[in-house]
């Protein structure tokens, strides 16, 4: 990386390398687990960015099945469902040739989403 210079920055893209690239001196995380948990991500994020390795690895453990979670099948699938379960998006949709998550893989999720508490609380809109 010193063959770069100062101003060449990495992004960990992939939830299996994300913390470790970060330990390493990433300067960021770019991974779909961000639509769904954006201040768990952040934070670890920050912990390794500050150097707190010890505490962005507890983090790190913390969040692996959640970030397991987003390769249980082809992106983005797993991730849409999720936040359709979540209640952030409507509908579990996909272009062609992508299909939505199958009733199992649905299941699956969920349970991962209630473990985490990433439910989110509807909105009651007043007339």
């Amino acid at each position: 990386m010193n063959r770069f210079g100062p101003d060449f920055r990495i992004f960990g893209g992939l939830e299996s390398t994300a913390f470790p690239m970060s330990a390493l001196g990433a300067c960021g995380m770019m991974i779909t687990t961000s639509n769904i948990a954006p201040k768990q991500i952040a934070c670890l994020n920050d912990l390794c960015m500050a150097g707190k390795l010890h505490e962005a690895q507890k983090l790190a453990i913390e969040l692996d099945e959640l970030m397991r979670a987003a390769s249980l099948d082809t992106g983005p699938i797993p991730i849409k469902c999720m936040m359709k379960l979540m209640g952030l998006i409507p509908t579990n949709e996909h272009r062609l040739p992508l299909m939505p998550a199958t009733p199992e893989l649905e299941q699956q999720l969920e349970a991962v989403v209630k473990r985490y508490r990433l439910a989110v609380k509807p909105t009651v809109v007043s007339s």
